[in-house]
């Protein structure tokens, strides 16, 4: 009897199993068992919902975050490329500009000594003031050649190397070039101070007139400087009580600090115009 009592059993468990199957899948009713089960289950749920669209969401930022920062760095690196090329062609241009302005300078005055020289380095300090230039003795270039600017004389050549040469400027204290005012013809001498802006003319005797803003012009007495160039105009004087010498102060036309280049040549310059 036992087997066939076994028998029953799981006949009678499978036949129960499949009835209720049916059951749920064709004729289910909530009851109370799956009205706590859902009541209990919905916060987890909506949770997990929740959490999943923030994890979703953070994804897609980071993504977003990854394209943006990609973007940014291609943009970088078109800004610094484009501001190379903008920085190439302003050099460009302003190096086209400053030569045409010197070159015509140069043709004015059509000698053939006159060389165009680039400004490696300026040293305008409270001891010193002088320039390099990338121009040397295999260019031809000799000391106690004048450096000049348009009108404006610059300085003398002091130290000649093959490669480079440099500039004693005539605001450098040891720098002396003799000079007349151009309006009341006083005659002196121009000397440096180690000041940018500012020149002394000295030896101006008290029986010449002075003026302000006078332009103070080269008199080609001496063995270097030419004459007929600009050195600057006169910004101050005074003539004290029994004194036989104006005090003048001359100021440069032009900012040694904002010249690229310049010019270099001899003491005897020839003006082809007259």
């Amino acid at each position: 009897m036992a087997p066939f009592i076994k028998k029953v059993i799981i006949l009678a468990s499978i036949l129960a199993f499949v009835l209720f199957a049916v059951h749920r899948l064709f004729f289910f009713t909530t009851g109370i068992w799956e009205n706590v089960a859902s009541t209990m289950t919905k916060p987890f749920i909506t949770g997990a919902h929740g959490i999943t669209k923030i994890i979703t969401s953070w994804q897609e930022k980071k993504q977003s975050y990854k394209k943006l920062l990609r973007q940014y760095e291609q943009l970088k690196i078109d800004h610094d490329t484009m501001r190379m090329i903008n920085i190439e062609l302003a050099s460009l241009v302003h190096y086209d500009t400053m030569s045409k302005e010197l070159c015509e300078f140069k043709e004015r005055y059509a000698t053939h000594t006159m060389k165009l020289a680039k400004i490696l380095v300026k040293n305008i300090t409270d001891t010193e003031h002088y320039f390099l230039l990338d121009k040397g003795s295999k260019d031809g270039i000799q000391k106690n050649m004048v450096a000049l600017y348009k009108h404006q004389i610059l300085g003398k050549i002091s130290e000649v190397y093959p490669a480079y040469s440099k500039v004693l400027l005539i605001t450098d204290q040891n720098c002396k070039v003799a000079a007349y005012t151009q309006q009341t013809n006083a005659q002196g001498i121009v000397r440096g101070q180690n000041n940018k802006n500012r020149c002394n003319m000295g030896y101006v005797s008290h029986l010449y007139d002075v003026v302000d803003n006078d332009l103070v012009i080269s008199s080609g007495q001496g063995l270097i400087f030419p004459e007929g160039f600009c050195l600057g105009k006169v910004q101050f004087h005074e003539l004290k009580e029994k004194s036989l010498y104006h005090e003048i102060e001359v100021e440069p036309l032009i900012d040694l600090t904002k010249i690229d280049h310049c010019l270099i040549t001899h003491n005897a310059i020839t003006d082809t115009t007259s």
